[in-house]
């Protein structure tokens, strides 16, 4: 709740850190996405997952910016537990065999 007011100015800095060119300011961007949806809890994360997840499978993505995201996804992954991963592993599983190659 104390994160509220705040949540647009951080969901559009890590958008922005996330696709940093420097692969150091990158992880610590998907660290704090781990960190802040696991602090949020999946409900009120979820705007941040559907951010991260939609620079994934965005065609307009660059490889910098898919290896940020990427990178988030395991941090966000980790961070909400094994029921979360045992729900979104399979997704990553079938988007390895997406007919598009920018999602693969």
């Amino acid at each position: 709740e104390d994160l509220e007011p705040y949540m647009s100015m951080l969901e559009n800095a890590l958008k922005v850190a996330i696709k940093d060119n420097l692969e150091k300011i990158r992880g610590l961007a998907a660290s704090s996405y781990g960190v802040l949806c696991q602090k949020l809890g999946l409900e009120r994360a979820a705007p941040l997952i559907v951010s991260v997840q939609e620079m994934l499978e965005s065609k307009d993505s660059t490889s910098v910016d898919r290896a940020g995201a990427a990178e988030a996804m395991s941090e966000i992954t980790n961070a909400m537990g094994k029921e979360y991963a045992q729900k979104v592993i399979p997704v990553f599983l079938a988007n390895t065999k997406s007919n598009n190659n920018y999602i693969r």
